[in-house]
């Protein structure tokens, strides 16, 4: 096994004692990895029935976005681990889809997965599936492949409230939690390249938890380089980070009407409006008032008069008879915040 070279405690890349593990300029690596088994329980009721990567964001699963995002850097091997209501992704194992899926009857964890891979010896993009962003996997493989990296780990630019904050000086992680020596903190974007000899040092030592396989590199000076990641990124397990992905999704298509193809993935006609989003031709009464920043996302729906619906997600199967503010509402099921 060909392995990376290490850094010192200043972190800077020492002279490789054994080869350096890639070789620059390399393609994209064949595969990668979503993760998808978890239960989504901030956004219950909504996830008793639908995993959360399964929720529609403006009409279209996450699941099927990070699917085709991933495709547009040229990924076409992709393996998904499930484990909560894990029948509802069966339907991603057949054409065009045909992901591999890999079911955990007890949850392994967030390095724990590696552990169902058939094969450890190549590069793996690990991405998890409730994150919606645009995220440039072609510049993070070729930041992992510059920097010579055991891992890269995907960053945004400041670390955000209720998140644990991880610590990079000069373009490498090095520290997780809390650093007294200078360094700025960030928040992880929860995407990430991990190299053949990551993945077999997970297997080795049975960690579960990513958060300990860092800390192990990191006590062993190997070099976990970083990416910042400045665009579109929203993690929607929250009712109002749900609500968030859907405003941030609007603005993405405002200024880039085909992003992902995402207008093709609707199997209906996508209404743009300067403040609300309507998906399809949902069946809306009259004297019914949509207001600012509502979403309806699909033609079955229904709105019976006089409801006004004011910052609102309106899914699927929905039948909307009371004005609402601050919701998600998805078949019977409704879930307000704020």
């Amino acid at each position: 096994m060909q392995a990376c070279a290490r850094v010192d405690a200043n972190n800077l890349l020492q002279c490789p004692q054994r080869e350096i593990c890639h070789l620059r300029n390399m393609p994209l690596p064949a595969n990668a990895f979503i993760l998808a088994a978890g239960y989504g329980s901030r956004l219950r009721p909504l996830t008793d029935t639908i995993p959360k990567p399964l929720l529609p964001c403006m009409g279209v699963p996450l699941i099927d976005i990070a699917l085709h995002q991933l495709h547009a850097h040229g990924i076409e091997q992709v393996s998904i681990n499930t484990h909560h209501l894990s029948d509802k992704f069966a339907h991603l194992s057949r054409p065009p889809h045909a992901v591999t899926l890999l079911h955990e009857p007890t949850l392994l964890g967030s390095a724990g997965f590696v552990r169902n891979l058939d094969r450890h010896d190549h590069d793996l993009i690990v991405y998890n599936g409730d994150i919606l962003s645009d995220i440039d996997f072609t510049a993070l493989y070729q930041t992992h492949l510059d920097r010579q990296a055991i891992a890269t780990l995907a960053l945004l630019p400041d670390a955000r409230p209720h998140t644990r904050p991880v610590y990079m000086r000069a373009g490498h992680l090095v520290a997780l939690d809390k650093c007294t020596a200078p360094s700025s903190a960030h928040t992880f974007a929860c995407a990430q390249v991990l190299s053949a000899e990551f993945l077999q040092l997970i297997v080795a030592h049975k960690f579960t938890h990513i958060n300990r396989a860092w800390q192990y590199a990191l006590d062993q000076h190997y070099p976990i380089a970083t990416f910042l990641h400045h665009g579109l990124w929203v993690d929607i397990g929250t009712p109002a980070n749900f609500f968030h992905a859907h405003q941030a999704l609007h603005r993405k298509l405002q200024h880039d009407p085909d992003f992902l193809h995402i207008p093709k993935l609707l199997s209906q006609e996508l209404h743009l409006h300067d403040d609300h989003v309507i998906v399809g031709t949902p069946h809306i009464e009259k004297n019914c008032l949509i207001k600012a920043q509502t979403f309806i996302t699909s033609s079955q729906v229904t709105i019976h008069a006089p409801a006004q619906l004011d910052h609102c997600v309106v899914m699927h199967a929905a039948r909307v008879r009371d004005s609402c503010s601050h919701t998600l509402l998805l078949g019977d099921r409704i879930l307000a915040w704020g």
